[in-house]
Order: C-alpha cells, then structure tokens, then sequence
C-alpha cells in the first residue's frame, strides 16, 4: 500500500516533512515519534520522499495499474498537491525511487484534491479546489475537475 501522509502541522514545533510511503499490513509508521527521515528500530524505514522544508502537503494519491490508454504509466504514484499546487509522479522500481517529476507546476491552481482513475477507460482525473480554510470562496476557475493525457 503507497500512503501519501500529511506531516506535521506545528504539533510538538514541527512542520513539513510530508512523505510518501511503502506499507504493509502491521507497519507502524512512527508518528509521533519518528517523522520525515528519522529512524527507530520496530518502525518503518525511511520514506520513499518527503519534502522536508515546506509543506507539500498531499491531498490524495493514486498508483496507477497501467493499460492500453497509460501502459507507460503501469505502477506509477501521483500525489495531488494541496499547498504546492501541482503533480508529483513517483515511478517505482524494485521498491524504490526510480524517479521523480513534477507537472503543472502552475497550471494546476488552486489545489489538486484528489484522483481517480477511470474504468474501463483508463483515463485519469484530478479535482481542484480552492474552498477551505481563510482562503474560501469559490472564485471562477478555482474549482475544476481535469482529465489527465500522455501525449
């Protein structure tokens, strides 16, 4: 199971340090004891990737099982980012990071919320919204669903 887990929000003064994690039924994955790269015997081991400095922090993820429309995309991680505002694609290899490539950098704005991957036809879709918190309203262009195509 791929987690894309929000960290730290002020709690105990620290910040930052989401990450995207490999996990299996029984891991612990050490909040609020380990975070970010830290590391303790009976605890997971080091994410995959976290963004240590500013917060990313994910809004949803999904691993995409690759067809006929995405056979290049088989395995593959994206995270929707919520403060950062774009797409992070993690490509996995034996368990670790293959690569890592971020897209729309500026397109994607307001916040990509969540994904889905449609079925049967392969296509993948992405929710943006910009609705919560101090910054609310729903401005025109703030909120759209996108579908996602490799060109």
């Amino acid at each position: 199971m791929v987690i894309a887990d929000h960290g730290p929000s002020g709690e105990m003064g620290r910040y930052a340090h989401d990450e995207v994690n490999v996990a299996h039924k029984g891991d612990n994955l050490g909040w609020p004891d380990i975070y970010g790269c830290e590391q303790k015997p009976g605890m997971l081991p080091p994410p995959l990737i976290t963004w240590a400095t500013h917060a990313l922090p994910p809004g949803g993820a999904v691993v995409l099982p690759g067809n006929r429309h995405s056979p290049s995309f088989a395995a593959n991680v994206l995270v929707a980012s919520l403060a950062a505002e774009h797409i992070h694609r993690i490509v996995l290899e034996n368990g670790k990071v293959a690569a890592h490539e971020v897209y729309f950098p500026a397109e994607v704005r307001p916040a990509a919320r969540e994904y889905r991957h449609g079925r049967p036809s392969g296509e993948l879709w992405v929710s943006t919204s910009n609705c919560d918190g101090p910054r609310g309203g729903a401005a025109p262009r703030r909120i759209a669903i996108l579908r996602i195509v490799r060109q």
